[in-house]
Parts: C-alpha cells; structure tokens; sequence
C-alpha cells in the first residue's frame, strides 16, 4: 500500500497535540519578525513572550515561566543599503571626551542600521540592577563572533555605564528605577509594557531583529539555527519541561498577521496595567492554535489562522529546568544554544549563583580571590542515602538532612576562620515546584537522585545578604561549588591547598586562627571557645539559611521548611505546616516558647495516670476527627436510610452517638498528615498500655457502633477511618475482642498500611486461626511473600493449627514466589491433613501447577477432583492456554458442555482464545452463538467480546470482528488495541490510524503500551518516520519508554526501517536495560541500512554479553555480510553457527547459503545446497537463483534452476526471470 495512502500525523495524534500545547509556557528569547506589508516594506523580527495557558503563578501543571521567547517571522530579501560596516564593540570612548547628550542615544532606524549585520539584530535591555547580566550577555555574544546586538537601557545610570564600556546602547526612555524590582510588582509590569512597546518601534525599521532578556545566556550562535526555518513566521523557545522530540527539531506543537499581532499585544498591555506582558501575549495567541502548516516543519498556525508559529526544542534552548535540573541536553546527547534563568527560587541572586555553578557568568577578578581566602570539603554521603529504596519526600529530606549537617560544620569553620565557603554539591532525590507533584514532573528526564541547585534547598538570596552584625553575628560569604574548577581562577588560587584537621583544645598549634604548621596543615579545635561564645549569633544566622520544598498532594499548605538544626528536634518529620500556627520558618521559633512547651508536656505527664490518658485520648480522637471528618460524614449506618456522623459533643464526653449529617467542610489528607497521625496513634497505645487497669467494659450500644463502623471502613478502607475505628476501639475497650482486632487489622491491610496492620497483630495475645489467616492474607496483599511464608511457619511452630484457607493462601504466596516445590509440600500436606477436598483449594493447585508449566499434574489433579465447579473447569482450561495447548482447551470446553456445567464469561473467552490459536472459525462462532444465548453479549462482559474480535481478526473475518467491536457499549483499551491489531493484520492500514484517532477523541481512553507497539511496526514498515517520531514523544510525555522494553526495541526498529539508525542508535545506547530482542534489533538496523561494520561489532559484543541467542540474531548478522570484504566475518559466523547448533532450520541454510553468494563465494554457496538437497524448498532453489542473478552470474543461475527436481519443488514464477 502506499505510503501516501496512510493519513498522517495532526489527524492521527490530536490529543497528543493538544496536551504537549496546554502545557507550554513560553520563555526566554524570541525572535518576530512581520510578514511584507507592502511591496516597498520589509519584514522585521521581533519578540514576543512566553506562551501559555493562564496565570503565571504555580497552579496544577502551569509553572513560573519568563518574560521572553524567541520568535522568527518569514524574511522579505534584505535592502542593499542595510549592507554596512559593522562598527567593533568595546570601542571604550577617550575619558577626556564628553558623552553625547541623550536626544544622541533615542533609538532610530539610523542608530539600528549602524550594528546590523546581514540584515539581523540582537536586542536586549534592562535597568542598572542587571548590568552584570548585560555584560555577561554581550561577553558572550562576542565570544560566538557576534557583534550585531544593541542594548536597551531603561534608566540613564545604566546608559552611562554601558557607554563608557564602549558597549553600543540606546535610550529606551523608560526612566526606571536602578534597583531590582520584584516579580509581580508593578515596576515589574511596566517592563513587561516597556519591551512590548520596543518591540512595536524597531518593527517598522525593517530589519530582523533577535531579543531576548538579560537572564539569559547564549551557548551556541543560533542565528544559523533559526535561519532552518524560514517558512515561519514565529519561532518560540518554551518552559516546556517534557521533551516531545529527541533530536533538535522542533517541538510538536501541541506578513501582516505578525505586525497585527504586535500592535494588538500592545494596545492590550497599555490598555491594562496588571496585565503580565506573557498572559496577554498567551491570550492573543491562543485564540486559534492549529492545524500545522506541512507535515515536516513542526509549525503550526495560530493567532488569526494565519500565523506560522513554531515552537523551539526546550533541549536545547533551555529554561532554567530543563538545563539546570533535567541536564535534558546532556541526556539527549545535543549542544545547546542558550538558557534561560527560570525555575529559580531565590530572585536575582539565585539566578547569577545558578549561572555561576554552571560556570556561564562573568564576574570581576576580585570575585575569584576574596580576602581571607578560599575554604571547600568534600561532603561525604553514604550510598544508601542516595541510591537506597524509593524516591520519596521521606528519602529525599534524609539525604539532604545528611548534607545539611556537615555544610552547618563548614559554615562554623568559615565564620571562625574568616574564609569564603565553597559550597559543596547539593544531590536531591525530588525535585521542587511551585505546587503539588509526586516527586517529579511526570514525563520529564529529571534523574533520581539528582544535583540540584543551590536554591532548591537554601535561600541564596539571604545567604549572599548583610545581615546586622550585632545580632547575627559576622557574616559568611560563600561561592559556587564549581569556582575551583573556573577557568577565572588564577592558578595561584589553585595551588594555594590548605588542609584542615580537627584537634584536641589544649594541644600544641591547635587554635582557631589561620595560623598553619609546618606542611600547611590548619589545626582546628574539635570544641572552640570562640565557637562557643559566637555560637547564639551564628545560629540566629544560619537558621535564616534554608528555605523550603514545595509541594505534597493533597495538602494546604503544602510546602516543608527545611531545618538547619533539625538533628536537635527529637522525632523531627517532614511534615508540611498542621496549622496556620505552624507556618513559619525554623527560624521564628524562639527557644523561650520552646521551654515553655516542654515545660507544660512536663506538667502534664507528673498527673495521674487516668487523667493523662483521657487526656491524649481526647486530644487524639478530635484532631484525627477533624482529619478524617468527610470520610465519617459519608458513612451509611445499617438501619436507617439517612446519612450519619459523628457528633463533636459526644467525643467530649467521651461517648459515641448518632447524629444527622451536617455540612462540614472537607480538610484533605496529605500523606504527611498521616505520619502525623499515626504518631499520635502510637502515644495513644503507649499510654494505654500503661493504664493499671485493662479490664473490658464494653456497653452494647458503643460496642456494636465500632463494630458496625469497621465493617463499614471494610467497603472502602482508608487510613484515616482506620484510625479512627482504632481509636474509637481503644477507647471502649474493644480491641479485647478478637473479631474485632482481626477485622481492623484487615481495614488497616486493605488501606496499604500493613505496618500497622503487623503492630496490630504483634498486640494479640490469645490469636486464633483467623487472627493467622488475616495476617497472612495481609502480607499477600501488601506483596510481602516472604513475609507471609515466615507467619505460617510462627503459626505451626505456635501450634494453633491451620485450615483450609490457610493452605489456600500458602498455595498463592507460592505461586507469587515461583517456588514449585514449596506449591508441591502445601498440595502434600493438603492430602495429609484431609483438606483437599475443599474445592477452592484444589482449583489453586490446579491453577498452581499448570502456571509453574506442569500441565500433566494440573490434569492429574483436576481429574481426581470429586467435585468440579466452573472455577475448577476454568482452571485447567486457562492452564491448557498458558501452557500452548489449545486443543486441550477447547476438549476441557467440550467436556465442561456435556457434563451440563454453564459457562461463564472466563469460560467463553478461554474457549474462544483457543479457537483463535487453532484457527476454528466454525467451531468459534457456534461459541459466540451460545454467549449470546447465554447473555454475554453486553457490556458487562467486555473479555468475551475482546476475544471474538481476536478470533475474527486471525480468521481473516475483520468485518465480523468490527462489527463485534461497534457492539460494545463500554469498550476498554483491550477492545481497541484487539481492534487496531485486527486491522493491521489484515492490511487495512488506514483504519488502524483512523480507530487511533477515534479512541483518542471520542473514548476515555488514551493509547498505552499495547497499542503503542501495534502502531510502530506499522510506522516501520510504511517508513512513517514523522508518525513513528510522534508515537516516541507521546511515550517520553507519559514515562513509558524506561520502563517497558518491548517499546524500546519497537522504537529502535522503527528508526532503524525509517533509515534513521542514529536515532535507533542513540535510544540503544541511553539504556542499560537491554534483551536480546534490543541486540537483534540494532544489529538488524545497522544491517539494514548498509553499516556492515557497525553490526558486526556489535555482534561481538553481544557474544560477550550473554550466551543465550536466537535464530534471529544469525538472521540479522548474515544479512551484513553483502562484499568480498566480509566474507571472513561470515564464515566465522557459519562455524559459529555450526558450534551453537543454528543450522538446525531451513530458513537458517537459505540465509547462509545468500550470505555466501552475496559475498562471491558461489562454491560455498552450491556445496552448502548439495548437503541440504533432501531439505531444499522452494525458497532455497529461490534464493540461489536470485543471488546469482544479482551477481550477474545467469549462467550458474539457469544451472540452478535446472536442478530443481521436478515434480517434488516447482519454482515460482520469478525463479525464470534470468532467461528473459
């Protein structure tokens, strides 16, 4: 079918569009340029900002973007007279000379045209507070060969210092403060309203004009870059932080038209001063988005319909996330052309300490040799901190607690010293946000753990202050970790080492000064006096250091203060503020509320004991209330129609009670609220425990109140309402009753908490076999198999005694475990103890050993089975299935029919399953019929209808199969992905892309692994490059691609069949998870697209990777044998063959009896034949013929053709082909 046939990518992924352009916010640099207006008008570039979807402040999946994005606009031919010399920067003005008066300075066409080059200019601006940003700017442009760039001064100091600098500047007449505004105020709208208004005065000058904010940096000249598309007419960078391309093309977006969009973004600012320059810029922009201009490009239109815009690979024009977090360039293996400084928690400060760290800031020399000298250490962090168990808030707060402590140390040694600290590097295990995240940012390439900037952790702002003296003592400066390794740094600095060991007070040279002993070492006291009597100032200082992470789900506030001294708070947690009391720095908390905190918890635990426990108790049953307060407001009691809660009156008095349902508000519960709670929780049973009585007192009407409420916790058990029926439990005094504790401690399970659930069962005494089997069950269900085998070996060695169900449950963690002969002592002790003639717990056995892959004692036992149900019969069918045995199957079915048992669902699908592998249509629909007959044709029964799409499907019936398909009511994704298989296999190419398109838009369902990998051998085979390409960004955005490795090596014979084995080539390399199925593929790739010696090194390096090969890999390295110089290859290849045992097919001798020929050894070739004549089928006459005609050797192809035995192999029409 023809490629041009197949529909193509906008109609194809619409959805995947759509969610990479709602996430886009638009930053750092742009280039605009407008459309020719007139005959006599040329166009311009110009700038726009950031793109995106609504406010700019952190809400769901809207980040803090920039000011400013880079857009390019369809250029007219440049005017000859635009030609001119291009006058050197830095050409410093004589100092006896005067400045021109400012009237010289206002930006004109005559005053842009003397710094054009090639009909192109760069443009920044700012005010005096960024001045080092601006020269860092123009460093760096000068450094790439630029020297076409203005800058805009937006206040006369920064006019004149950028003049005597000899830097080219003009006079924006904005009059604008010199310091540093902040975001969101007004001076910070009016810059916004300042550069739009920029923008709108160079476009009618006619040139091109490249603007971007001083917070950035250039890496790479982009001019080249932006000069690829010069259909656009907008080109953007983004603060997009999921990759949608892995290459440097750009990223699908999910001449009048230019000028008119500027002059409207403009009128819209001036018309509304609270207006940021970025929302407005969205605002316009967004009004249409869509469809893309051409298949190729990546652009799209927008604005009016008529606007070609183009957003640029957030890889390499990076915002401060994608550079400074995800390293994305870095993993993608791209060179990047600049940064922006976004993503930053600490103002401007925070912004130079990031370009410092990554060594792109210009800073004067005394920077590089502060007074006092330099003072660095190696943190050292254990490799558990980092690498041990999940990446969570928990993980992540220990590691960096770890790190916080020994840079606390430093900070000390620096401040008694007087030296400037070098901060070491920071790793974090998540990532921070403005707002809630699981961790990281879904789909993006953040590492776990990774090196995260300063400002994740610290407040550089207030590091980098000058705090008073008298009251926080002197003050620390401190550098990037990288400083040492900054080409800026003289040598002398760097030979200068000083070491720095600990000492006792008391013995010789070991004080706190700079004072070094001979070798340069500085002795430094473990206990310094100094330190001691410094030590309330620098803590006041340093407690001001650290900052927060941002943000747990389901939380307000959400955020976690960071504790410089957080070792000295026993059972410190990071937990985000309980209450708006709480939501304060570390540093707002004084030591005299402390002490007198302690001092009341003192007071309270001198009482009696009586008194101390109803006071915890009420204390922990209100606040976890009021937690859990929604989940008790929805509770149904079991005899009254009416919804119920628990009355706040009656835990006061320490008495439950029914009440009507009221409106309460709903406070969720973030993980760390429940951390919380259980710690009170454990206060509670501890003070239990300690009462001098425990005796049960339990009156009727409370007692059957619990228990009703933990059954009801049962239908939807969470961890909150566990809680409370434990509380509640305690309280009466019914955990005494072991029914209860067993059924808690299943609530507990079924909630996820099997911690609790073990402190629980640790807690019974008198446990029962129930107790046991609860236990046990909830080991299995938290997947802790191990576990549960170690209960049931404490309840035999207990001697409790065991039942049915236990075994039961020991046949399961068996089956989880994959341990046969521990699945074969249960079944043994089965017989023994008389239990097998529980039926469930026969069928798990039969169940067990058909998937351990011994069908005959399934069998066995299935058939000494007195009694059989229809889980029995679905058992041995299922089990016939997974061991590749569907005629034994459908015999079971049929054995099933006649002994009158009624098929279910399960039975109907196995039964169909079978008829599939077996190619039975007949036999098939006549069990389609009976489903019908049955009532299992609607929707509640989908996996019937799933498997009859699969059934028509491999009989070649595909209008059956979708007919079946259009029945469903409520398809789920195995209907479409049966369906979309369906149709490719049987060629009909554009339906699978129009039932792609049709899931995505009109069902709740998006395309998963199992239809990604139907698509992509499609794309292959088609040569889909632009598809394929797209099917790889939608698995980047959703994180599918690192862990499924059937789509990784889908991906790389995608590339490698689209001819783009470099890609194929990079995706094989960036992982180290890899099967034999990924070593085929790229060698297969390598092969096919004619880079012989590249497959055959790695096939060598496959033969030291593993011993275990398939007669795929001798497919896919003989087809690299194709000239005389690999003919020594191939036959090492054909004794490798013949030592592997890989000459056992004959598909295997065709191959390389074509390798021979393909590499002149036609003697090899016709001997190989002559010892596999009895074998030789109609391929093997063919792919001789074939090989000698495409060696011109027809002679020996007609010889070979008259060999073939009559009457036994006749030759197809193309072996006759040589004698025309």
């Amino acid at each position: 079918m023809a490629c041009e046939d197949v529909p193509y990518s906008r109609p194809l992924f619409l959805t995947i569009y759509t969610v990479v352009i709602v996430g886009i916010v638009l930053s750092s640099f742009y280039v605009f340029s407008a459309i020719r207006f007139s005959s006599t008008n040329p166009s311009a570039w110009s700038s726009f900002p950031p793109l995106s979807n609504g406010d700019p402040r952190p809400t769901d999946q809207i980040l803090n973007g920039s000011q400013s994005a880079t857009v390019h606009v369809v250029l007219s031919p440049p005017q000859e007279s635009q030609t001119v010399e291009t006058k050197p920067i830095f050409d410093i003005p004589p100092r006896n000379k005067k400045m021109p008066p400012l009237k010289a300075f206002r930006l004109t066409k005559e005053l842009v045209q003397k710094r054009v080059k090639n009909n192109i200019i760069i443009v920044t601006f700012g005010n005096y507070a960024f001045m080092d940003f601006i020269l860092t700017w123009v460093k760096q442009l000068n450094d790439l060969g630029l020297s076409n760039y203005l800058v805009g001064a937006m206040d006369t100091k920064l006019l004149e210092a950028l003049y005597w600098k000899g830097i080219p500047v003009f006079d924006m007449g904005s009059h604008m403060s010199t310091i540093d505004v902040g975001w969101g105020s007004p001076t910070f709208h009016k810059m916004g309203r300042e550069k739009v208004i920029l923008i709108n005065s160079i476009l009618p000058f006619g040139f091109e004009l490249l603007m971007c904010d001083t917070d950035m940096v250039w890496l790479k000249n982009p001019l080249p870059y932006l000069a690829r598309y010069p259909e656009a007419d907008v080109l953007t960078s983004s603060d997009q932080v999921v990759p949608t391309v892995v290459d440097d093309s750009l990223e699908i977006w999910q001449e009048e038209s230019a000028k008119k969009l500027a002059k409207e973004w403009k009128e819209l600012l001036l018309a509304d001063e609270k207006i940021w320059d970025q929302n407005g810029f969205n605002d316009i922009v967004h009004r249409q988005l869509g469809p893309s201009v051409d298949e190729d490009s990546g652009l799209v239109y927008a604005y009016d319909g008529n606007l070609k815009l183009g957003i640029l690979p957030s890889s390499i024009f990076c915002s401060g996330h994608t550079y400074f977090v995800q390293a994305m360039y870095q993993q993608l293996r791209l060179e990047p052309y600049a940064v922006h400084t976004t993503f930053q928690y600490a103002g401007t400060e925070g912004k130079r300490h990031r370009l410092r760290e990554a060594m792109l800031f210009r800073d004067p020399p005394e920077y590089y040799n502060p007074p006092g000298g330099f003072l660095s250490f190696k943190p050292s962090i254990p490799k558990s901190l980092l690498l041990t168990g999940k990446h969570t808030i928990e993980s992540h707060f220990t590691l960096v607690n770890y790190q916080i402590k020994q840079i606390r140390t430093a900070l000390a040694i620096a401040s008694l010293l007087n030296r400037t600290l070098v901060m070491p590097p920071l790793w974090c295990r998540v990532d921070r946000l403005w707002f809630p995240h699981p961790g990281v940012l879904e789909g993006s390439m953040t590492r776990q753990p990774f090196l995260c900037p300063l400002d994740h952790v610290f407040e550089v702002n207030v590091m980098l202050k000058e705090l008073p003296e008298e009251e926080f003592g002197p003050g620390i400066d401190i550098r990037e970790h990288s400083i040492l390794d900054n080409p800026s740094l003289s040598s002398e600095v760097k030979k200068s080492w000083l070491d720095v060991q600990l000492c006792k007070v008391g013995t010789q040279d070991c004080n706190a000064t700079n004072n070094t002993t001979v070798g340069g070492v500085l002795k430094f006291p473990k206990h310094s006096n100094e330190e001691t009597e410094r030590e309330e100032r620098f803590r006041k200082r340093v407690k001001h250091y650290t900052g927060i992470w941002c943000c747990v789900l389901d939380h307000t506030p959400g955020h976690i203060y960071y504790d410089m001294y957080w070792d000295e708070k026993p059972g410190w947690k990071p937990i985000p503020p309980q209450t708006s009391a709480d939501d304060h720095p570390p540093c707002h908390c004084s030591q005299n509320a402390l002490g007198n905190l302690t001092g009341f918890f003192i007071a309270t635990i001198k009482n009696e004991v009586k008194m101390r426990t109803w006071v915890v108790l009420q204390l922990s049953l209100k606040h976890i209330r009021r937690w859990a307060f929604q989940d008790l407001a929805l509770l149904r009691p079991r005899r009254s129609p009416s919804s119920h809660s628990f009355s706040s009156q009656n835990y006061k008095n320490g008495n439950f009670s029914i009440v009507k349902r009221q409106r309460v508000p709903n406070f969720p519960c973030a993980p760390a609220l429940l951390s919380r709670c259980c710690h009170c929780f454990c206060t509670v049973i501890q003070l239990f425990e300690e009462m001098p009585q425990r005796r049960i007192h339990i009156r009727d009407t409370h007692f059957e109140l619990v228990v009703d409420y933990i059954k009801l916790t049962l239908e939807k058990p969470k961890i909150v309402t566990a809680t409370v029926a434990h509380c509640a439990a305690l309280k009466i005094g019914a955990l005494a009753h072991l029914p209860t504790s067993t059924s808690l401690l299943t609530v507990y399970s079924k909630a996820g908490d099997f911690t609790s659930s073990r402190g629980l069962f640790d807690e019974i005494h008198d446990r029962d076999v129930i107790a046991w089997n609860a236990i046990v069950a909830a080991s299995l269900e938290n997947n802790c198999y191990r576990t549960a085998m170690d209960f049931f070996e404490k309840m035999i060695k207990a001697q409790t005694g065991f039942d049915s169900t236990t075994l039961l449950l020991m046949v399961s963690t068996s089956l989880h475990m994959k341990n046969f002969d521990q699945g074969r002592a249960i079944h043994c002790v089965s017989i023994k103890s008389g239990m097998l003639v529980d039926i469930s717990l026969g069928n798990a056995l039969t169940d067990m050993y058909a998937k351990c892959g011994d069908l005959s004692s399934s069998e066995c036992l299935f058939e000494e089975m007195e009694y059989k149900d229809i889980v029995s019969w679905n058992s041995i069918m299922r089990g016939s299935l997974y061991n590749g045995d569907p005629e034994k199957s459908l015999y079971y079915y049929k054995r099933m029919i006649l002994s009158e048992e009624i098929a279910d669902h399960v039975s109907l699908s196995c039964a169909i399953s079978a008829c599939s592998s077996l190619g039975e249509l007949a036999f098939g629909q006549s069990i389609h019929g009976q489903g019908i007959k049955l009532g299992y044709e609607d929707s509640s029964h989908v996996s019937v209808s799933n498997s009859l799409i699969s059934l028509y499907s491999q009989c070649e019936e595909v209008e059956a199969a979708e007919t079946v398909f259009r029945a469903i009511a409520y398809k789920d994704i195995v209907s479409w992905n049966a369906m979309m298989e369906g149709f490719a296999s049987n060629e009909k190419i554009n339906e699978v892309f129009d039932l792609l398109v049709e899931m995505q838009t009109t069902g709740s369902f998006q395309p998963d692994i199992v239809t990604l990998t139907t698509i992509l051998p499609l794309c292959a085979e088609l040569m889909l490059s632009r598809e394929g390409r797209t099917v790889h960004g939608f698995a980047i955005r959703r994180q599918m691609v690192s862990d499924h490795l059937a789509l990784l090596n889908s991906l790389i014979d995608m590339y490698s069949k689209c001819n783009l084995v470099e890609k194929a080539q990079l995706l094989f390399n960036s992982t180290t998870e890899r099967d034999l199925v990924s070593w085929n593929a790229m060698i297969s790739g390598y092969s096919h697209n004619k880079y012989s010696e590249e497959a055959q090194n790695l096939f060598r390096e496959l033969l030291c990777w593993g011993p275990n090969f398939s007669s795929s890999t001798v497919f896919a390295i003989l087809s690299s044998c194709n000239s005389f110089n690999s003919l020594n290859f191939g036959k090492s290849v054909h004794c490798w063959q013949l030592k592997s045992g890989f000459l056992n097919h004959i598909l295997l001798v065709n191959s390389l009896m074509h390798m021979y020929i393909n590499c002149g050894d036609k003697k090899a070739s016709f001997s190989i034949l002559h010892e596999n004549y009895a074998l030789a089928d109609i391929a093997t006459w063919n792919t001789v013929i074939v090989g000698c005609v495409q060696g011109d050797h027809l002679q020996e192809a007609l010889e070979i053709f008259s060999l073939c035995k009559p009457g036994t192999t006749q030759p197809r029409k193309i072996s006759p082909q040589p004698c025309h």
